[in-house]
């Protein structure tokens, strides 16, 4: 199984089916387009996680439709080893696709920090940059935004709560390696 990226302009996208579903992480909001995953975030409310896809995706036919890859995430979510590969389309600057795409490079139970990040793409001047990349991150989880803290070993603010992240970290056995932080 493999996570296999496609790089689209937003305005290619007409329509996102989502679903919301139980994860072990709180309701979970899975979007997709023509099969293809553009969106995975968190919440603890539908209302608050359908104004977050219709505020990412403004202009764009938004309809609640599951589809089979929602399943699949959801599964993926929980633990289980998924059996397909998942196509996802990723939107935004080249710059920042760069910066997911490295994200994905980040193996589960392993952390990074934003300026290892941005020493690999190009010098610690771009620190910042990809700490706004990491925040944009359309598809939570999967491209792991959760696995990049602080240099210092603290974890730093997440999208969808510091505890949330805390939770993921936890989850894929990387909690013990945060400085201060008790297993």
């Amino acid at each position: 199984m493999r996570f296999n990226l496609f790089s689209k302009n937003k305005e290619e996208i007409k329509e996102i089916n989502y679903s919301i579903m139980g994860s072990p992480f709180g309701l979970a909001l899975i979007g997709s387009s023509l099969g293809k995953v553009c969106c995975l975030c968190f919440g603890d409310s539908r209302s608050d996680l359908i104004l977050e896809l219709s505020k990412k995706w403004p202009g764009t036919k938004i309809v609640e439709k599951k589809e089979a890859v929602h399943e699949f995430i959801c599964e993926f979510l929980s633990g289980k080893p998924l059996t397909e590969d998942i196509d996802l389309i990723l939107c935004g600057s080249k710059f920042q696709q760069m910066v997911w795409k490295e994200l994905m490079n980040i193996n589960e139970g392993e952390l990074s920090n934003y300026g290892e990040i941005a020493n690999k793409l190009g010098g610690k001047n771009y620190s910042r940059a990809v700490g706004r990349a990491v925040g944009l991150n359309p598809i939570a989880y999967i491209i792991p935004c959760h696995r990049v803290i602080k240099s210092s070993g603290e974890i730093s603010g997440y999208h969808w709560g510091v505890e949330r992240k805390r939770k993921m970290l936890k989850n894929e056995g990387s909690f013990g390696m945060l400085v201060g932080e008790m297993n």
